[in-house]
């Protein structure tokens, strides 16, 4: 993973990569931009289908992290409509 995000890092400072993918790639990014250390990403679980925006080129790197609100919402407009 350190190569690629080796080449993000040259390829691509200033400008937007889209990413989806699953929680153990995400902690593995945020290691390799050195946004958070090993030792304080081991008890960080990430929700299904949650957001992060993650700036690793910007004094805030994270914008978001783990952002599962959109899911929150669905349950309830769920559980009001029936």
């Amino acid at each position: 993973m350190v190569p690629v995000v080796e080449k993000w890092k040259k390829d691509y400072k200033g400008k937007t990569i889209l990413l989806s993918t699953h929680g153990y790639i995400k902690k593995g990014i945020l290691i390799a931009f050195q946004i958070v250390k090993f030792e304080e990403i081991q008890d960080l679980a990430f929700e299904n289908t949650a957001l992060s925006i993650i700036n690793p080129f910007d004094i805030e790197q994270i914008e978001f992290l783990n952002d599962a609100s959109h899911l929150k919402e669905t349950t309830v407009q769920q559980s009001v409509n029936l």
